[in-house]
Parts: C-alpha cells; sequence; structure tokens
C-alpha cells in the first residue's frame, strides 16, 4: 500500500520511475548538447542557449514536479534551476565527453583541445 502511494506521488513519466531523481537531466543535456569544444560554452554562436536550465527542462516536457525534486532538491549549480544557465550543464558534459575520450585510449582529443586554447589564448602557455 505505500510503495502505491509513493509511487501515485512520483511525477516522473511511468517509463522514468525506476530512475533516481539525480539521474533525470544528465541524459537530456546529453542528448540536446550543441557544443562540441571545450571553449564553445562561451562562443557567441551559443548565446542562444544562454537560458535557464528550468526553461530548457521545461522545453523537453518536464513539470515543475520533475524539476523541483530533480534538480532543485541538490542543486550544484546556484540555489534552483531558475538560477543557472543551460549553458553550465552543457559545458560539463562535453568536458565528462573529453575526458571519456581520454580514459578510452583516444589521445587526439587533447591535442584539438590544448591546440584551440592556445589558438584562442596565444599569450597562455600549457607548460608548468
Amino acid at each position: 500500500m505505500r510503495e502505491g502511494r509513493a509511487r501515485a506521488r512520483n511525477p516522473f513519466p511511468k517509463d522514468q520511475r525506476e530512475t533516481m531523481p539525480w539521474g533525470y537531466v544528465s541524459p537530456l543535456i546529453s542528448k540536446h548538447n550543441p557544443l562540441k569544444g571545450l571553449e564553445d560554452w562561451v562562443a557567441p554562436a551559443y548565446a542562444s542557449h544562454d537560458i535557464s536550465l528550468h526553461t530548457f527542462l521545461e522545453k523537453q516536457g518536464a513539470t515543475d514536479s520533475i524539476i523541483q525534486l530533480a534538480v532543485d532538491t541538490n542543486c550544484i549549480y546556484d540555489r534552483s534551476a531558475h538560477d543557472v544557465s543551460t549553458l553550465m550543464p552543457f559545458h560539463g558534459d562535453i568536458r565528462r565527453k573529453f575526458r571519456q575520450r581520454k580514459l578510452d585510449g583516444s589521445t587526439s582529443w587533447a591535442w584539438e583541445a590544448t591546440s584551440e586554447c592556445r589558438r584562442r589564448c596565444p599569450g597562455v602557455s600549457s607548460a608548468r
């Protein structure tokens, strides 16, 4: 009986009710992330994605109840999904993808990222 009440209050779509709340946002971010490079999140070409995470999630079909549970309960970027640009989790996702390529044995990502950073910031040296 108690389990039935809990499921009735679960705001997630039926096919996602077994997923923990913190696992809801990352797949959506990854699926819709337009960024291709590590520096893209500050590029003017992506300014149209500088909307609140709340607005982005609503556009993906999330309700206020889902957003409250999946993001606002333990928001890692600010106080709520209203306070953070979607570019922040997009940037985190692209960084994760670049790290994953490194773990998979691909070294080309490091060269591409370093070359891009040197091109955009010629006065900054990567040597330490």
